[in-house]
């Protein structure tokens, strides 16, 4: 089959994961073109109309901000929505200007995108039930995002990897309230000196507070933040409000565990005991209990290290997602075929 994936570049997350999909259906032996159009057209999205499938394009993947631009007649429309922003919770870490964008604007494209799309995927459960609170209609499948297990591994000297003060956490991702990045100073004052930070950020400086054991390594390209990810002990995640986050799933894959916050679908990914812990939103203290416990007993680092990475093969194996694309996508064809349609 050949597959079409058009996008606005966003230098994000998002351009990885489409880009990631069209080189595992293409692995499984299928035609995927992912084609990136000017960040602009994020805003003014009916322009992309005008831009045509590929000759004999079997199905487009598009996102959910302007999926219905790329809606061609005869061929199976599947929309993709990664964080559904018009999710109640979401509205507190929005500016005034964003929450107008969303509520008069924004809307009507995510509207239009799943009533033209013959099949809207969510990457979360979560993200499921926010589109459902607002467009009650709508019947979200749910296919977790995945990662390229291949790429993203352990080191080959993983069982050998013991706990050795200061443990060494990593955070990767913006610093934003959303985010939960105001409360990193805060367990580190709680840990102190048997933690060291080590953050992706253009900043120096964490939230405003210079930790001396805090580093700032900067932006990373994928073979950089692989290596931040077999390099560290834990990734932490505090945040308020996610997607399904990229990092979790890339350190899990390195056998990297993860402390998260159970916000949003993180529950879904981090399993306790097994590719991690959650801890309560905003609480500090329980963030700090569950680092001092792995501190305290090194053997618990190498089960949950191992146990993440058998977590990651049988659940965030990109190939096993791109393959339910293509499930999916047969049926839709199959669909369409039958007599009555």
């Amino acid at each position: 089959m050949k597959f079409w994936l058009p996008y606005t570049i966003g230098n994000s997350g998002s351009d990885v994961s489409i880009k990631q999909l069209a080189l595992a259906l293409e692995k499984l032996g299928h035609t995927a073109i992912a084609e990136g159009f000017p960040h602009k057209y994020q805003y003014i999205p009916w322009l992309l109309t005008k831009n045509n499938a590929p000759d004999k394009t079997d199905c487009i993947i598009g996102n959910s901000w302007n999926a219905f631009a790329f809606k061609k007649q005869g061929i199976p429309l599947i929309t993709v929505e990664r964080l559904f922003v018009l999710d109640k919770e979401y509205t507190p870490y929005k500016s005034i200007p964003q929450s107008l964008f969303h509520r008069f604007i924004l809307s009507h494209w995510l509207k239009s995108s799943y009533k033209k799309s013959d099949a809207v995927i969510a990457l979360s459960k979560s993200t499921a039930d926010g589109i459902r609170s607002v467009f009650n209609w709508a019947k979200p499948v749910v296919i977790l995002n995945a990662v390229d297990i291949d790429f993203f591994s352990p080191a080959s000297n993983t069982e050998q990897r013991p706990a050795i003060l200061p443990l060494k956490v990593l955070y990767v991702g913006n610093l934003s309230k959303r985010k939960g990045t105001d409360l990193l100073p805060k367990i580190m004052d709680a840990l102190g000196e048997k933690i060291q930070l080590s953050y992706t950020e253009d900043r120096n400086q964490l939230n405003g507070i210079d930790h001396l054991n805090a580093i700032c390594i900067g932006r990373l390209d994928l073979q950089g933040v692989k290596k931040a990810y077999i390099n560290a002990d834990l990734l932490i995640l505090p945040t308020r409000l996610e997607g399904l986050p990229r990092a979790a799933m890339e350190a899990i894959a390195c056998g990297t565990p993860v402390i998260s916050s159970d916000a949003s679908s993180l529950p879904e990914l981090v399993i306790n005991g097994v590719s991690g812990y959650t801890c309560e939103k905003d609480n500090v203290d329980e963030f700090v209990k569950r680092i001092t416990e792995i501190i305290y007993e090194p053997s618990a680092l190498l089960t949950l290290s191992n146990s993440a990475r058998e977590y990651a093969i049988n659940h965030l194996d990109l190939n096993l997602m791109a393959q339910k694309y293509v499930e999916l996508t047969e049926q839709l064809i199959r669909s369409r075929n039958e007599p009555n349609n």
